[in-house]
Protein backbone atom coordinates (compact mmCIF):
# COMPACT_ATOMS: atom_id res chain seq x y z
CA UNK A 1 0.00 0.00 0.00
CA UNK A 2 0.91 3.57 -1.12
CA UNK A 3 1.67 6.19 1.80
CA UNK A 4 -0.07 9.27 0.90
CA UNK A 5 0.88 12.51 1.97
CA UNK A 6 -2.62 13.03 3.89
CA UNK A 7 -2.04 9.82 5.70
CA UNK A 8 0.80 11.37 7.49
CA UNK A 9 -1.20 14.81 8.06
CA UNK A 10 -4.14 13.66 9.45
CA UNK A 11 -3.10 12.61 13.04
CA UNK A 12 -1.28 16.01 13.05
CA UNK A 13 -4.34 17.75 12.94
CA UNK A 14 -5.74 16.56 16.07
CA UNK A 15 -2.83 16.11 18.08
CA UNK A 16 -2.20 20.10 18.63
CA UNK A 17 -5.51 20.18 19.76
CA UNK A 18 -5.53 17.81 22.02
CA UNK A 19 -2.64 18.88 23.92
CA UNK A 20 -3.62 22.76 23.77
CA UNK A 21 -6.13 22.54 26.33
CA UNK A 22 -4.59 20.75 29.02
CA UNK A 23 -0.75 22.30 28.15
CA UNK A 24 -0.17 23.59 31.05
CA UNK A 25 -0.71 20.28 32.96
CA UNK A 26 -0.14 17.24 30.85
CA UNK A 27 3.39 15.78 30.65
CA UNK A 28 4.14 14.23 27.48
CA UNK A 29 6.94 12.11 29.47
CA UNK A 30 4.86 10.90 32.16
CA UNK A 31 2.08 9.72 29.46
CA UNK A 32 4.76 8.05 26.93
CA UNK A 33 6.02 6.33 29.69
CA UNK A 34 2.48 5.13 31.20
CA UNK A 35 1.42 3.90 27.52
CA UNK A 36 5.29 2.04 27.31
CA UNK A 37 4.30 -0.01 30.85
CA UNK A 38 0.85 -0.46 30.04
CA UNK A 39 1.99 -2.07 26.66
CA UNK A 40 4.42 -4.30 28.84
CA UNK A 41 2.22 -5.15 31.49
CA UNK A 42 -0.47 -6.47 28.62
CA UNK A 43 2.34 -8.59 26.89
CA UNK A 44 3.27 -10.55 29.95
CA UNK A 45 -0.24 -12.27 29.92
CA UNK A 46 -0.36 -13.72 26.46
CA UNK A 47 3.26 -13.87 26.05
CA UNK A 48 4.03 -14.70 29.85
CA UNK A 49 0.88 -16.29 31.60
CA UNK A 50 -0.42 -18.20 28.78
CA UNK A 51 2.59 -20.13 27.95
CA UNK A 52 3.74 -20.73 32.32
CA UNK A 53 0.26 -22.08 32.37
CA UNK A 54 0.25 -24.09 29.94
CA UNK A 55 3.52 -25.55 30.71
CA UNK A 56 1.84 -26.76 33.73
CA UNK A 57 -1.03 -28.67 32.65
CA UNK A 58 -1.34 -31.68 30.34
CA UNK A 59 -0.54 -31.77 26.86
CA UNK A 60 -4.14 -32.20 25.74
CA UNK A 61 -5.23 -29.27 28.16
CA UNK A 62 -2.71 -27.00 26.43
CA UNK A 63 -4.64 -25.32 24.19
CA UNK A 64 -7.62 -24.74 26.47
CA UNK A 65 -4.99 -23.33 29.26
CA UNK A 66 -3.86 -20.61 27.01
CA UNK A 67 -7.48 -19.97 26.12
CA UNK A 68 -8.70 -19.49 29.49
CA UNK A 69 -5.37 -17.10 30.03
CA UNK A 70 -6.50 -14.96 27.05
CA UNK A 71 -10.31 -15.12 27.31
CA UNK A 72 -9.78 -14.06 30.69
CA UNK A 73 -7.81 -10.85 29.61
CA UNK A 74 -10.21 -10.17 27.12
CA UNK A 75 -13.08 -10.61 29.02
CA UNK A 76 -11.38 -8.29 31.78
CA UNK A 77 -10.96 -5.87 29.97
CA UNK A 78 -14.88 -5.10 28.59
CA UNK A 79 -16.13 -5.40 32.51
CA UNK A 80 -13.59 -2.88 33.04
CA UNK A 81 -15.07 -0.61 30.11
CA UNK A 82 -18.48 -1.41 30.94
CA UNK A 83 -18.60 -1.00 34.70
CA UNK A 84 -15.22 -1.91 36.36
CA UNK A 85 -13.68 1.26 35.97
CA UNK A 86 -16.73 2.93 37.42
CA UNK A 87 -16.75 0.94 40.91
CA UNK A 88 -12.86 1.22 41.03
CA UNK A 89 -12.31 4.96 40.60
CA UNK A 90 -15.80 6.20 40.66
CA UNK A 91 -17.14 9.13 43.19
CA UNK A 92 -16.67 7.49 46.31
CA UNK A 93 -19.89 5.54 48.15
CA UNK A 94 -19.52 4.96 51.45
CA UNK A 95 -16.04 4.05 51.30
CA UNK A 96 -16.87 0.63 49.77
CA UNK A 97 -17.09 1.17 46.29
CA UNK A 98 -17.28 3.75 43.58
CA UNK A 99 -20.73 4.87 42.50
CA UNK A 100 -21.84 4.43 38.42
CA UNK A 101 -20.91 7.43 37.61
CA UNK A 102 -18.54 6.32 34.64
CA UNK A 103 -20.46 3.50 33.53
CA UNK A 104 -19.43 2.49 30.17
CA UNK A 105 -15.99 5.31 30.74
CA UNK A 106 -19.36 8.48 31.12
CA UNK A 107 -18.27 11.57 31.50
CA UNK A 108 -13.79 10.88 30.38
CA UNK A 109 -13.42 12.72 26.91
CA UNK A 110 -10.06 12.78 25.50
CA UNK A 111 -8.81 16.18 27.41
CA UNK A 112 -9.60 14.89 30.96
CA UNK A 113 -7.04 14.19 33.30
CA UNK A 114 -5.49 12.25 35.83
CA UNK A 115 -2.79 13.69 37.58
CA UNK A 116 -0.40 14.36 34.54
CA UNK A 117 -1.81 11.89 32.42
CA UNK A 118 -4.95 11.82 30.22
CA UNK A 119 -7.78 9.74 32.12
CA UNK A 120 -7.66 7.50 29.10
CA UNK A 121 -4.22 6.37 29.64
CA UNK A 122 -4.70 6.07 33.58
CA UNK A 123 -7.98 3.68 33.19
CA UNK A 124 -5.91 2.17 30.86
CA UNK A 125 -2.98 0.92 33.01
CA UNK A 126 -5.46 0.12 35.76
CA UNK A 127 -7.23 -2.28 33.49
CA UNK A 128 -4.09 -4.27 32.87
CA UNK A 129 -3.56 -5.20 36.87
CA UNK A 130 -7.41 -5.71 36.55
CA UNK A 131 -6.69 -8.04 33.84
CA UNK A 132 -3.39 -9.69 34.66
CA UNK A 133 -5.06 -10.45 38.66
CA UNK A 134 -7.94 -12.76 37.30
CA UNK A 135 -5.24 -14.52 34.80
CA UNK A 136 -2.93 -15.29 37.75
CA UNK A 137 -6.06 -17.17 39.54
CA UNK A 138 -5.57 -19.89 36.54
CA UNK A 139 -2.45 -21.26 38.14
CA UNK A 140 -4.53 -22.67 40.84
CA UNK A 141 -7.45 -24.32 38.72
CA UNK A 142 -5.55 -25.61 35.67
CA UNK A 143 -6.97 -28.80 34.37
CA UNK A 144 -9.41 -28.19 37.55
CA UNK A 145 -12.09 -26.18 36.39
CA UNK A 146 -14.55 -26.02 32.69
CA UNK A 147 -14.42 -23.24 30.46
CA UNK A 148 -17.81 -21.89 30.84
CA UNK A 149 -17.42 -21.98 34.94
CA UNK A 150 -14.50 -19.79 34.50
CA UNK A 151 -15.89 -17.13 32.51
CA UNK A 152 -18.22 -17.00 35.96
CA UNK A 153 -15.73 -17.15 38.16
CA UNK A 154 -13.74 -14.34 36.42
CA UNK A 155 -16.52 -11.82 36.12
CA UNK A 156 -17.34 -12.20 39.55
CA UNK A 157 -13.90 -12.14 40.74
CA UNK A 158 -13.46 -8.54 38.92
CA UNK A 159 -16.51 -7.02 39.62
CA UNK A 160 -17.59 -8.56 43.43
CA UNK A 161 -13.00 -8.49 44.66
CA UNK A 162 -11.08 -7.00 42.55
CA UNK A 163 -12.54 -3.57 41.67
CA UNK A 164 -14.01 -3.15 45.43
CA UNK A 165 -10.85 -3.87 46.83
CA UNK A 166 -9.36 -1.09 44.33
CA UNK A 167 -11.39 1.37 45.59
CA UNK A 168 -11.08 0.70 49.33
CA UNK A 169 -6.91 1.51 48.55
CA UNK A 170 -6.50 4.14 45.92
CA UNK A 171 -10.51 5.09 44.87
CA UNK A 172 -10.93 7.20 47.64
CA UNK A 173 -12.78 4.21 49.92
CA UNK A 174 -12.10 3.32 53.64
CA UNK A 175 -8.51 2.14 53.34
CA UNK A 176 -7.35 5.38 51.76
CA UNK A 177 -9.31 7.29 54.43
CA UNK A 178 -6.84 5.11 57.38
CA UNK A 179 -4.10 7.01 56.17
CA UNK A 180 -2.89 3.80 54.06
CA UNK A 181 0.54 4.36 52.20
CA UNK A 182 2.30 3.30 49.41
CA UNK A 183 5.84 2.77 50.67
CA UNK A 184 7.79 3.81 47.43
CA UNK A 185 9.38 6.68 49.21
CA UNK A 186 8.40 9.87 49.19
CA UNK A 187 5.97 12.68 51.04
CA UNK A 188 1.83 12.68 51.37
CA UNK A 189 0.66 16.19 52.12
CA UNK A 190 -3.03 16.59 52.46
CA UNK A 191 -4.64 19.55 52.11
CA UNK A 192 -8.65 21.07 52.48
CA UNK A 193 -9.85 23.92 50.99
CA UNK A 194 -13.06 26.14 51.98
CA UNK A 195 -14.26 25.91 48.45
CA UNK A 196 -14.58 24.02 45.45
CA UNK A 197 -11.23 23.38 43.19
CA UNK A 198 -9.75 21.17 41.38
CA UNK A 199 -6.57 19.75 40.42
CA UNK A 200 -5.16 21.95 37.55
CA UNK A 201 -5.69 25.25 39.84
CA UNK A 202 -3.92 23.70 42.36
CA UNK A 203 -0.56 22.33 40.24
CA UNK A 204 -0.78 26.04 39.28
CA UNK A 205 -0.33 27.02 43.02
CA UNK A 206 2.65 24.71 43.27
CA UNK A 207 4.85 25.86 40.55
CA UNK A 208 6.33 28.58 42.40
CA UNK A 209 7.49 26.11 44.72
CA UNK A 210 8.52 23.62 42.34
CA UNK A 211 5.94 20.82 42.84
CA UNK A 212 3.79 21.52 39.90
CA UNK A 213 5.16 18.09 38.55
CA UNK A 214 3.66 16.27 41.71
CA UNK A 215 0.61 13.61 41.65
CA UNK A 216 -2.53 15.45 42.85
CA UNK A 217 -5.90 13.52 43.21
CA UNK A 218 -9.30 14.31 44.88
CA UNK A 219 -9.75 12.45 47.99
CA UNK A 220 -12.67 11.85 49.98
CA UNK A 221 -16.59 11.97 49.16
CA UNK A 222 -18.43 13.94 47.16
CA UNK A 223 -18.37 17.75 48.12
CA UNK A 224 -15.04 17.28 50.15
CA UNK A 225 -12.39 19.40 49.03
CA UNK A 226 -9.58 17.10 50.14
CA UNK A 227 -6.93 16.37 48.17
CA UNK A 228 -3.72 14.59 48.01
CA UNK A 229 -0.38 15.47 47.19
CA UNK A 230 2.41 12.64 46.02
CA UNK A 231 5.73 14.11 45.84
CA UNK A 232 9.80 13.21 46.22
CA UNK A 233 10.58 16.12 48.08
CA UNK A 234 13.47 15.41 49.70
CA UNK A 235 13.56 14.82 53.91
CA UNK A 236 15.67 18.46 54.18
CA UNK A 237 13.18 20.10 52.86
CA UNK A 238 9.97 18.87 54.29
CA UNK A 239 10.30 21.22 57.72
CA UNK A 240 8.95 24.11 55.80
CA UNK A 241 7.22 23.23 53.36
CA UNK A 242 3.86 23.10 55.18
CA UNK A 243 3.97 27.24 55.48
CA UNK A 244 5.39 27.32 52.13
CA UNK A 245 2.57 25.20 50.63
CA UNK A 246 -0.20 27.20 52.59
CA UNK A 247 1.02 30.62 51.87
CA UNK A 248 1.53 29.91 47.96
CA UNK A 249 -1.87 28.62 47.95
CA UNK A 250 -3.24 31.35 49.57
CA UNK A 251 -2.16 33.99 47.19
CA UNK A 252 -4.14 32.16 44.87
CA UNK A 253 -6.97 30.99 46.80
CA UNK A 254 -7.36 33.77 49.63
CA UNK A 255 -5.90 33.54 52.95
CA UNK A 256 -7.63 31.13 55.35
CA UNK A 257 -9.13 29.50 52.48
CA UNK A 258 -5.84 26.42 52.60
CA UNK A 259 -5.74 23.66 55.83
CA UNK A 260 -2.82 21.36 55.09
CA UNK A 261 -3.88 18.18 57.21
CA UNK A 262 -0.66 16.18 57.47
CA UNK A 263 2.58 16.06 55.78
CA UNK A 264 4.22 12.82 56.14
CA UNK A 265 7.74 11.54 55.09
CA UNK A 266 7.42 7.87 54.01
CA UNK A 267 11.24 6.56 53.87
CA UNK A 268 11.91 3.91 51.44
CA UNK A 269 13.77 1.95 54.30
CA UNK A 270 12.42 -0.66 56.30
CA UNK A 271 12.38 0.55 60.12
CA UNK A 272 12.93 -2.27 62.71
CA UNK A 273 9.64 -2.40 63.54
CA UNK A 274 8.51 -2.86 59.87
CA UNK A 275 11.31 -5.21 59.12
CA UNK A 276 9.92 -7.73 62.16
CA UNK A 277 6.76 -7.51 60.68
CA UNK A 278 8.17 -8.90 57.41
CA UNK A 279 9.59 -11.43 59.08
CA UNK A 280 6.16 -12.37 60.28
CA UNK A 281 4.71 -12.05 57.34
CA UNK A 282 7.37 -14.59 55.56
CA UNK A 283 6.92 -16.93 58.58
CA UNK A 284 2.62 -16.80 58.52
CA UNK A 285 3.28 -17.64 54.28
CA UNK A 286 5.31 -21.13 55.31
CA UNK A 287 2.66 -21.94 57.72
CA UNK A 288 -0.17 -21.52 55.21
CA UNK A 289 1.91 -23.11 52.62
CA UNK A 290 2.28 -26.20 55.18
CA UNK A 291 -1.24 -26.67 56.09
CA UNK A 292 -2.25 -26.55 52.24
CA UNK A 293 0.47 -28.69 51.22
CA UNK A 294 -1.09 -31.30 53.78
CA UNK A 295 -4.50 -30.80 53.07
CA UNK A 296 -3.43 -30.78 48.93
CA UNK A 297 -1.29 -33.80 48.82
CA UNK A 298 -2.26 -35.96 52.00
CA UNK A 299 -6.16 -34.87 52.53
CA UNK A 300 -4.91 -34.52 56.69
CA UNK A 301 -6.85 -31.98 57.89
CA UNK A 302 -7.00 -33.11 61.05
CA UNK A 303 -3.19 -33.03 61.47
CA UNK A 304 -3.15 -29.72 59.77
CA UNK A 305 -5.27 -28.62 62.34
CA UNK A 306 -3.24 -30.07 64.94
CA UNK A 307 0.03 -28.27 63.36
CA UNK A 308 -1.76 -24.86 63.53
CA UNK A 309 -3.05 -25.28 67.20
CA UNK A 310 0.10 -26.16 68.09
CA UNK A 311 1.67 -23.20 66.37
CA UNK A 312 -0.22 -20.65 67.74
CA UNK A 313 -0.34 -21.96 71.52
CA UNK A 314 3.78 -22.13 70.76
CA UNK A 315 3.98 -18.62 69.66
CA UNK A 316 1.22 -17.07 72.03
CA UNK A 317 3.47 -18.34 74.68
CA UNK A 318 6.53 -17.36 73.58
CA UNK A 319 5.91 -14.05 72.69
CA UNK A 320 4.12 -14.01 76.86
CA UNK A 321 7.37 -15.08 78.16
CA UNK A 322 9.07 -12.00 76.26
CA UNK A 323 11.14 -13.56 73.27
CA UNK A 324 12.01 -11.50 70.43
CA UNK A 325 10.70 -11.49 67.16
CA UNK A 326 13.59 -12.96 65.38
CA UNK A 327 14.15 -15.81 68.33
CA UNK A 328 10.20 -16.25 68.02
CA UNK A 329 10.34 -17.03 63.98
CA UNK A 330 13.21 -19.28 64.51
CA UNK A 331 11.45 -21.23 67.76
CA UNK A 332 8.31 -20.97 65.27
CA UNK A 333 9.87 -22.62 62.34
CA UNK A 334 11.12 -25.08 64.54
CA UNK A 335 7.35 -26.25 65.82
CA UNK A 336 6.11 -26.42 62.26
CA UNK A 337 9.08 -28.85 61.47
CA UNK A 338 8.68 -31.26 64.36
CA UNK A 339 4.47 -31.26 64.14
CA UNK A 340 5.66 -32.22 60.24
CA UNK A 341 7.89 -34.85 61.42
CA UNK A 342 5.23 -36.40 63.97
CA UNK A 343 2.12 -36.33 62.33
CA UNK A 344 4.03 -37.76 59.28
CA UNK A 345 3.62 -35.28 57.14
CA UNK A 346 6.08 -35.67 54.44
CA UNK A 347 4.91 -33.39 51.51
CA UNK A 348 4.61 -30.37 54.28
CA UNK A 349 7.96 -31.99 54.98
CA UNK A 350 9.68 -31.24 51.98
CA UNK A 351 7.99 -28.30 50.60
CA UNK A 352 8.62 -26.16 53.87
CA UNK A 353 12.13 -27.45 53.90
CA UNK A 354 12.85 -26.37 50.55
CA UNK A 355 11.45 -22.83 51.12
CA UNK A 356 13.13 -22.15 54.26
CA UNK A 357 16.22 -23.24 52.40
CA UNK A 358 15.09 -20.74 49.68
CA UNK A 359 14.81 -17.95 52.08
CA UNK A 360 17.85 -18.24 54.37
CA UNK A 361 20.31 -18.77 50.98
CA UNK A 362 19.06 -15.51 49.50
CA UNK A 363 18.77 -13.48 52.72
CA UNK A 364 22.51 -14.79 53.10
CA UNK A 365 23.71 -13.65 49.90
CA UNK A 366 22.55 -10.09 51.06
CA UNK A 367 24.52 -10.89 53.99
CA UNK A 368 27.59 -11.41 51.73
CA UNK A 369 26.81 -8.75 49.29
CA UNK A 370 26.36 -6.17 52.06
CA UNK A 371 22.88 -4.91 50.85
CA UNK A 372 20.70 -3.34 53.18
CA UNK A 373 17.48 -5.43 53.60
CA UNK A 374 14.20 -3.18 52.46
CA UNK A 375 10.78 -3.46 51.30
CA UNK A 376 11.50 -4.40 47.76
CA UNK A 377 13.80 -7.74 49.52
CA UNK A 378 10.92 -8.41 51.66
CA UNK A 379 8.44 -8.32 48.43
CA UNK A 380 11.14 -10.31 46.68
CA UNK A 381 11.01 -12.90 49.14
CA UNK A 382 7.96 -13.61 49.27
CA UNK A 383 7.61 -13.76 45.40
CA UNK A 384 10.68 -16.50 45.69
CA UNK A 385 8.28 -18.00 48.05
CA UNK A 386 5.54 -18.27 45.51
CA UNK A 387 7.79 -19.40 42.73
CA UNK A 388 9.47 -22.02 44.47
CA UNK A 389 6.24 -23.38 45.76
CA UNK A 390 4.58 -23.64 42.38
CA UNK A 391 7.78 -25.52 41.19
CA UNK A 392 7.48 -28.07 43.83
CA UNK A 393 4.11 -28.48 43.63
CA UNK A 394 3.83 -29.44 39.97
CA UNK A 395 6.82 -32.11 41.13
CA UNK A 396 4.58 -32.91 43.36
CA UNK A 397 1.85 -33.56 41.58
CA UNK A 398 3.42 -35.83 38.74
CA UNK A 399 4.82 -38.25 41.78
CA UNK A 400 1.45 -38.69 42.93
CA UNK A 401 -0.13 -38.95 39.45
CA UNK A 402 2.94 -41.44 38.77
CA UNK A 403 1.74 -43.57 41.88
CA UNK A 404 -1.56 -43.60 40.98
CA UNK A 405 -1.12 -45.67 37.92
CA UNK A 406 -0.06 -48.46 40.29
CA UNK A 407 3.20 -49.68 38.51
CA UNK A 408 5.35 -52.07 40.81
CA UNK A 409 8.41 -49.51 40.95
CA UNK A 410 10.39 -48.20 43.95
CA UNK A 411 9.44 -45.19 45.64
CA UNK A 412 12.67 -43.51 44.48
CA UNK A 413 12.43 -44.52 41.12
CA UNK A 414 8.86 -43.09 40.89
CA UNK A 415 10.25 -39.61 41.97
CA UNK A 416 13.29 -40.00 39.81
CA UNK A 417 10.95 -40.57 36.57
CA UNK A 418 8.55 -37.78 37.59
CA UNK A 419 11.36 -35.07 38.64
CA UNK A 420 12.14 -36.00 34.60
CA UNK A 421 9.14 -35.61 33.30
CA UNK A 422 8.81 -32.12 34.86
CA UNK A 423 12.42 -31.19 33.75
CA UNK A 424 11.74 -29.44 30.83
CA UNK A 425 9.03 -27.37 31.69
CA UNK A 426 11.33 -26.53 35.14
CA UNK A 427 13.96 -25.62 32.68
CA UNK A 428 12.18 -23.42 30.43
CA UNK A 429 10.55 -21.35 32.97
CA UNK A 430 13.48 -20.81 34.87
CA UNK A 431 15.03 -19.81 32.13
CA UNK A 432 12.49 -17.42 30.86
CA UNK A 433 11.83 -16.35 34.28
CA UNK A 434 16.18 -15.61 34.37
CA UNK A 435 16.35 -14.01 31.38
CA UNK A 436 14.17 -10.94 32.15
CA UNK A 437 15.04 -10.87 35.77
CA UNK A 438 19.28 -10.66 34.68
CA UNK A 439 17.95 -8.40 32.31
CA UNK A 440 16.00 -5.95 35.09
CA UNK A 441 19.23 -6.54 37.22
CA UNK A 442 21.59 -5.14 34.48
CA UNK A 443 19.24 -2.04 33.14
CA UNK A 444 16.94 -1.49 36.00
CA UNK A 445 18.23 1.29 37.37
CA UNK A 446 19.19 1.41 41.23
CA UNK A 447 15.72 1.35 42.38
CA UNK A 448 14.99 -2.05 41.55
CA UNK A 449 18.57 -3.18 41.58
CA UNK A 450 18.15 -5.32 45.44
CA UNK A 451 14.57 -6.44 43.89
CA UNK A 452 16.00 -7.92 40.80
CA UNK A 453 19.22 -9.47 43.00
CA UNK A 454 17.13 -10.93 45.40
CA UNK A 455 14.72 -12.31 42.61
CA UNK A 456 18.03 -13.49 40.74
CA UNK A 457 18.99 -15.54 43.73
CA UNK A 458 15.89 -17.13 44.38
CA UNK A 459 14.92 -17.99 40.85
CA UNK A 460 18.18 -19.82 40.99
CA UNK A 461 17.83 -21.29 44.61
CA UNK A 462 14.03 -22.10 44.43
CA UNK A 463 14.56 -24.13 41.08
CA UNK A 464 17.21 -26.20 42.89
CA UNK A 465 15.69 -26.58 45.88
CA UNK A 466 12.72 -28.05 44.21
CA UNK A 467 14.83 -30.69 42.25
CA UNK A 468 17.25 -31.34 44.96
CA UNK A 469 15.63 -30.80 48.25
CA UNK A 470 12.04 -31.28 48.48
CA UNK A 471 12.00 -34.89 46.54
CA UNK A 472 15.18 -36.32 48.71
CA UNK A 473 13.31 -35.45 51.69
CA UNK A 474 10.18 -37.47 50.40
CA UNK A 475 12.97 -40.47 49.44
CA UNK A 476 13.97 -40.04 52.89
CA UNK A 477 10.70 -40.09 54.58
CA UNK A 478 9.51 -43.16 52.63
CA UNK A 479 13.08 -44.93 52.97
CA UNK A 480 12.55 -44.06 56.62
CA UNK A 481 9.52 -45.72 56.92
CA UNK A 482 10.33 -48.42 55.04
CA UNK A 483 12.57 -49.49 57.47
CA UNK A 484 10.09 -49.33 60.06
CA UNK A 485 7.87 -51.45 58.71
CA UNK A 486 11.11 -53.97 58.60
CA UNK A 487 12.10 -53.90 62.06
CA UNK A 488 8.22 -54.60 62.72
CA UNK A 489 7.88 -57.45 60.88
CA UNK A 490 10.69 -58.27 62.52
CA UNK A 491 9.43 -58.10 66.08
CA UNK A 492 6.10 -59.45 65.32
Amino acid sequence: MRVKPWMIAAPLLFTPFSLARAADTLDTGDTAWMIVSTALVMMMTPAGLALFYGGMSRYKNLLNTIAMTIVAYCLGSVIWVLWGYSIAFGPDRGGIVGGLTHLFMNGIGVDSLQGSIPTYVFALFQMTFACITVALVLGSIVDRMKFSSWIIFSVLWLTVIYCPIAHWAWGGGWMGSMGALDFAGGTVIQLRFSSPTNANKIREGLKPIGLDRSAIQHFGGEGENVFLIRTDVSRSKLANLSKELKDNLERLYGENTVTVERVEMVGPKVGKDLRQKALLAIYYALLLIAIYISWRFEQKLMPAAIMAGALVLGVLGLRKVGMGIPMLIVAALVITMVCCWFLKLKYALGAVTALIHDVLITVGAFAIANKEFDLTVVAALLTIIGYSLNDTIIVFDRIRENLRKGKRREFAEVVNASINQTLSRTILTSGTTLAVVTALFILGGGVIHDFAFALLVGVVVGTYSSIFVASPILIAWEARLGSARVRATAKS
